[in-house]
């Protein structure tokens, strides 16, 4: 437990953390010194059902089915306490997890085999609220589950709910609010400068979300005002100690950034003059060659070519590749 713990918070590794603290739950030594040590190590709603889950696809297990040990069971429990309404709104993933399993079933059925469920589709936030059976918070554990709100107040009373009786929600079903996060945000305002711009304003745009995004950044063409403070975060010392990004990452963003521009305007002339009716219907190329063919024989995928509010320059992306430069050597100090 003591490697879990440094391997999460000094290597910032989770996968490898997580497995290990299931690996503890099937030792009686490491028994009482879970409910120590699983909240310090389980930061996400997502660590806490990846624990359960590979603690049942353990080897030599000594608990079979979908059972967990007791010691293991209380410290998911107590941990459970501590997750707010945004974290389990952002990670109840019901729905998505469902549409996955019907797209497997389908693609199975097609070929003729037998359909196989992955370990990580498993275990959801209400599948585990059922097996620790769970009830408080009263209110997140109510709405994980989709129980109807409290109908009178005696009903209300008894429910374990905080707060006061809300006359017009009674008998209605009790959900968690939607997250307001960057990928929401772009799901419903779409992928363009006005929206990554005020996501940057109100301090919604996580580093790591910024560092995936930067080629998005550039070709939505948000101000010059933003692009300074993309930047003046990447070569930030504190910032970049503290994002836990291994170096790969600022590599990865260095090859997207890496646009031809005059391949660009071609493509956005060609886009503008698709929906001016002018042009070709077929769909436009985006910056990279739509049609090479990588490694593995397949057709790359074609993009939606994004015409910029504001045209990026060489020296912008000169600037970002200086930018993330130093971040590397930062993140390697």
């Amino acid at each position: 437990l003591k490697v879990a713990l440094y391997i999460r918070d000094d290597l910032n590794i989770r996968s490898t953390a997580n497995f290990l603290v299931a690996l503890a739950a099937n030792h009686e030594s490491c028994a009482p010194f879970l409910r120590r040590y699983l909240p310090a190590i389980v930061r996400l709603p997502s660590d806490w059902l990846d624990i359960a889950t590979m603690y049942m696809i353990l080897p030599n297990r000594k608990l079979t089915g979908k059972a967990l040990p007791t010691a293991l069971r209380k410290a998911l429990a107590s941990k459970f306490r501590e997750f707010d309404s945004y974290q389990l709104g952002k990670y109840n993933k019901e729905g998505s997890i469902k549409r996955k399993l019907r797209s497997l079933k389908v693609k199975a059925q097609e070929k003729g085999e037998p359909v196989t469920i992955p370990p990580k589709y498993q275990m959801t936030l209400k599948q585990m609220i059922r097996q620790l059976h769970l009830n408080k918070p009263a209110g997140h554990v109510m709405a994980v589950l989709g129980k109807p709100y409290p109908r009178t107040r005696e009903e209300f009373g008894r429910s374990g709910l905080s707060g006061v009786f809300e006359e017009e929600r009674a008998g209605k079903r009790m959900k968690l609010p939607v997250p307001e996060t960057w990928e929401t945000m772009l799901s419903l305002k779409g992928n363009h400068a006005s929206t990554w711009e005020e996501l940057i304003d109100h301090r919604k745009l996580p580093f790591m979300a910024m560092l995936r995004n930067l080629r998005n950044l550039i070709l939505a063409g948000i101000s010059p005002r933003h692009h300074k403070w993309v930047i003046s975060r990447l070569v930030d010392e504190s910032t970049i100690a503290n994002c836990r990004q291994f170096p790969f990452r600022f590599f990865s963003a260095f090859k997207a950034i890496d646009i031809d521009l005059k391949e660009l305007e071609k493509d956005i002339q060609q886009e503008m003059a698709r929906r001016s009716g002018s042009g070709p219907a077929k769909k436009a190329r985006t910056s990279k060659p739509v049609g090479r063919k990588p490694a593995d024989g397949t057709q790359e995928r074609k993009k939606k070519t994004i015409i910029p509010k504001i045209m990026p320059t060489p020296d912008l992306l000169d600037r970002y590749k200086v930018a993330l430069d130093t971040a590397v050597k930062l993140a390697t100090v």
